[in-house]
């Protein structure tokens, strides 16, 4: 007789579809470019300031007016601008990134520069207070174009006062406008909801004393 064929294996059993995960949790708002608003600029000063290029030209929507701080007797990068923020009722402007433009045609009156936040404007040849004042990014090296030279305040730092100061030119900075970005106020994270204590359950009454028996 034939040897039978062996048995095939029965088939194997059908896997079960895999569960997906869970969602992660969405992420709290954060400061993103979306986020941020171009901040209101009230007034401006500057070291030395020039009556034919006045400060108040780096805020006013412009970039062919010029702002020009500084003279030929100026020190070694001695020349900066300051320009005000409106704070919109708050005390402090959260400032996320200032972008500097120049016209073009003087980028190399503005240089290499740096911008500090503090909540007072520059002063003196230094313009800024090192002890009080955040600098936002590096040294900005401009180029031969009207820009924006942009300056990163690593999300952001509170002030209200924004300082660009020369860092290489001697003697002057000559600005076409100053734009600040601030970021936006988001309200905090509602906890979640506390649930209801629960009442406690009156204990049980304790069992009457019996009386004492005496023998």
């Amino acid at each position: 007789l034939a040897a039978s064929a062996p048995a095939l294996p029965p088939p194997p059993l059908p896997t079960p579809p895999l569960t997906p995960p869970p969602l992660s949790p969405p992420l709290p708002p954060s400061t993103s470019p979306e986020s941020l608003v171009k901040a209101s600029i009230l007034d401006a000063t500057g070291y030395l300031p020039n009556v034919q290029y006045p400060m108040s030209n780096v805020y006013d929507g412009n970039y062919q007016t010029l702002a020009l701080s500084g003279s030929f007797s100026g020190i070694d990068g001695g020349a900066w601008i300051s320009v005000r923020l409106n704070a919109d009722g708050a005390s402090e402007t959260r400032v996320a990134r200032v972008d500097v433009y120049s016209d073009g045609a003087f980028v190399v009156l503005l240089g290499a520069f740096t911008v500090w936040v503090d909540s007072k404007p520059g002063s003196g040849e230094q313009g800024y207070d090192p002890q009080t004042a955040t600098q936002c990014g590096g040294l900005i090296v401009s180029s031969a174009s009207l820009g924006p030279f942009t300056a990163d305040c690593a999300g952001a730092v509170h002030g209200t006062w924004v300082t660009v100061k020369q860092e290489v030119v001697r003697g002057f900075l000559m600005i076409g406008e100053i734009e600040v970005q601030r970021a936006l106020h988001y309200p905090l994270l509602s906890p979640p909801s506390a649930l209801p204590l629960s009442t406690p359950s009156a204990s049980p009454s304790p069992p009457p004393c019996l009386p004492a028996l005496y023998f």
